[in-house]
């Protein structure tokens, strides 16, 4: 057998045999009996080989996902709310100047200088020209 058809079921439907120096093609399976039979595999290809990643991403996604509910249902269990209150802190602390005069200053100038403001263009000017002026910033709570 030189080719077989594959249906999605995984059955052979037709085949290209070769009998000495003649090739016979799309020859249907029900009009052979089959002498010798022996399974193969193919290589995965493209979609195949997609597909196997997308699967080994989504779980491994789905085991960070899990151990994430995990902790937090031990961090309740343990009446740990405390430590929920500080790791929810850390995503709602702000930045806050160490010189507010200094800050506005330069936000002013921002203003005039861009034509669309707030803008990350313009608000990383102005942060800028106040760290090089000598300004900085501290943690605040929002």
């Amino acid at each position: 057998m030189l080719w077989h058809s594959l249906t999605e079921s995984g059955k052979v439907e037709f085949v290209n045999i070769k009998f000495g120096n003649k090739t016979y093609e799309n020859v249907d399976v029900k009009h052979l009996k089959p002498v010798k039979m022996q399974e193969h595999k193919h290589k995965r290809t493209g979609k195949e080989l997609d597909d196997k990643k997308k699967t080994k991403k989504e779980s491994a996604m789905n085991f960070v996902k899990q151990i994430v509910k995990e902790e937090i249902k031990n961090i309740i269990a343990e009446n740990k709310e405390s430590a929920i209150v500080e790791k929810f802190n850390l995503f709602l602390e702000k930045n806050v100047p160490t010189d507010p005069s200094k800050w506005s200053y330069y936000k002013a100038q921002a203003k005039k200088k861009f034509d669309v403001y707030p803008s990350a263009y313009a608000n990383g000017w102005a942060a800028k020209q106040y760290k090089a002026a000598g300004g900085g910033w501290k943690k605040g709570k929002k």
